[in-house]
């Protein structure tokens, strides 16, 4: 799903002017064609586009979940005064949804997995250990919770669109990193180029995002 993913910020974009009914300058938003479109390319391999319908259909949803996460925790988080006489702050907002969307995907992955998950139970555990199974399961866990918690801490002092920048170009700083790390061999030209095209859209959105906040804060001065 090289396409529907890095779209993030497009429906951020849409959905922070329907909810909050703020939208950005045109200025603003087209800084975020670059964005996408570097990302999307970057992610693709080759020229060749498949379409799995289910795949692009999780990915859209994903984008929509994505988006309102962000919008409502930002909104949630305004009431200075409220949130820290409810000891809430951006990390313990995302704890107390996590423990509820944990709660609420219980049944619904007995309901669609669970079936699967007894049958092919002997097999997974021929070749791995339950205990190893546990373990990994906590590793994987805590290492994700972590990294949400931290975009969670950004997002205390970023607004929804600028999150969903920041959580698309992720991708391309990954593969960065990996190619240093060693972990992925070298970057090819496409890759390259599609990295360069995000992170240069992620500054051009940065600096004009800046330069249009001044020369509003000029106009009330």
């Amino acid at each position: 799903t090289p396409f529907p993913r890095p779209a993030e910020p497009v429906f951020s974009t849409i959905l922070n002017g329907l909810i909050n009914k703020s939208w950005a300058p045109m200025q603003v938003n087209l800084t975020l064609i670059p964005v996408v479109a570097g990302v999307a390319w970057s992610c693709m391999t080759g020229f060749s586009i498949e379409m799995n319908v289910n795949a692009f259909i999780g990915a859209m949803v994903s984008n929509l979940a994505f988006s309102l996460r962000s919008i409502y925790m930002k909104n949630a988080l305004k009431d200075k005064t409220a949130c820290a006489a409810k000891n809430l702050d951006s990390a313990n907002v995302y704890a107390v949804y996590t423990i509820f969307a944990f709660i609420l995907s219980i049944p619904l992955a007995y309901y669609f997995e669970g079936e699967k998950l007894a049958s092919e139970w002997p097999t997974i555990t021929s070749k791995i250990s339950e205990l190893e199974i546990v373990k990994l399961n906590i590793i994987t866990g805590l290492f994700f919770y972590l990294y949400n918690e931290s975009a969670s801490l950004a997002l205390g002092n970023l607004d929804g669109v600028a999150h969903a920048v920041c959580n698309t170009v992720k991708r391309v700083v990954i593969m960065i990193a990996m190619v240093v790390s060693g972990i992925d061999p070298a970057m090819s030209t496409q890759k390259m180029t599609g990295a360069a095209v995000a992170i240069g859209g992620t500054l051009l959105y940065a600096v004009v995002k800046s330069n249009v906040a001044n020369a509003e804060k000029a106009k009330t001065a």
